[in-house]
């Protein structure tokens, strides 16, 4: 009996209990006298197996197998694992079927299944996890919660989705949240920890600080960095250990306030506002009209005479109107105008850039 039919015009179905090494399929066109033969192997579910791994996963993982749930340092949480079902198939290929599976857990009071993640309950004890593939292949996978403690070794503070140079750039309020990553002494990472570790609260592992909240705050709990100001220095953003207050780590931000519509903005666009040249200070003036167009201006920047001179001042890249910049009169100011009925310009507009020398520290 045939081991495999046709389904529609280009579908070859294996019969059911069937049992062949492989199948012959044949295509020809009369009216072109075109024949064609493919010979096609046949390859059957040999057997499943389920490995668990530890949750979340991150890059270097591949290979460690999790049996064991250790306490997560001094805190009184524990880890969790990820499972997979894999199905082997006779030339010995594999697949992951764990969205085909179901799972339970013997002993669901000290490890509990939420679909393949494996949660350990606060407690210890050993649970054997069983995965089923279409209700008809079961495979069980022994684990166990320990009291042994996993430490934490090392902290790193990541900046997510902030400006170049590490720039905390917007309004007042503006708001970016930082990674933290933690590796353990038994080899497993939290690559992400505010984000993906929701069974640990923040406080109870770490604690998040930052070195100037008068130029930007930290929120302890989700990680979020919030813009207060503009700061004449860069800002520690640092993650420590409550277990360990020596292991820990920073980052540095720069605070730099982007300009509310119809306001002027001075110094750099990133990093810190203003950044010294040796005795040279640039000081880049840019003026935000939001979406309108910005066609005449007169701007008066205040300096103090006992700390700069004003030496030079340029036209601003995004000007190409009149322009006349007044400096030394008087010493202590200097006026920049603007004049262009034509312009077309929107947003931060770069009308000038200002050269001060400093004279003494203010």
């Amino acid at each position: 009996a045939p081991c495999a039919g046709l389904s529609g015009v280009n579908r070859v179905v294996l019969v059911a209990g069937s049992a062949c090494a492989d199948i012959h399929v044949a295509v020809s066109i009369p009216s072109f006298a075109i024949q064609s033969a493919v010979r096609v192997p046949v390859v059957y579910f040999d057997y499943s197996y389920v490995r668990a791994i530890p949750f979340p996963s991150y890059p270097g993982h591949v290979g460690l197998e999790k049996r064991t749930l250790l306490k997560i340092d001094c805190t009184p949480y524990y880890q969790w694992a990820q499972a997979t079902t894999y199905a082997v198939l006779t030339d010995g290929s594999q697949f992951q079927v764990s969205s085909h599976s179901s799972w339970t857990s013997t002993a669901p009071a000290v490890i509990a299944v939420a679909g393949s993640t494996l949660q350990s309950q606060g407690v210890t004890g050993d649970a054997v996890v069983t995965s089923a593939w279409f209700q008809t292949v079961s495979r069980e996978y022994a684990m166990a919660v320990s009291p042994a403690v996993a430490t934490a070794t090392a902290v790193q503070v990541i900046f997510k989705s902030f400006a170049a140079q590490n720039t905390l750039r917007g309004p007042v309020g503006y708001e970016r949240r930082i990674g933290v990553r933690l590796d353990f002494d038994d080899t497993t990472q939290f690559t992400d920890f505010l984000t993906r570790v929701p069974w640990v609260p923040t406080a109870d592992l770490v604690t998040l600080t930052s070195s100037a909240a008068a130029g930007a705050t930290i929120d302890a709990s989700s990680g979020a960095v919030t813009l207060r100001d503009n700061y004449f220095e860069r800002i520690d953003i640092t993650a420590t250990s409550v277990c360990d207050a020596g292991t820990a780590g920073d980052e540095a931000l720069a605070a730099n306030l982007y300009p509310a519509v119809g306001d002027v903005d001075l110094g750099g666009d990133f990093g810190l506002q203003f950044s010294q040249d040796g005795d040279t200070l640039a000081v880049e003036v840019r003026v935000n009209v939001g979406s309108s167009q910005l066609k005449n201006f007169q701007i008066d920047v205040d300096i103090d005479p006992a700390v700069f001179a004003a030496a030079a001042c340029d036209q601003g890249a995004d000007w190409g109107g009149l322009w006349t910049c007044t400096i030394n009169d008087p010493v202590d100011v200097v006026t920049v105008v603007g004049n262009d009925a034509d312009s077309t310009e929107t947003g931060a507009v770069r009308v000038a850039t200002i050269y001060l020398t400093v004279l003494s520290a203010s």
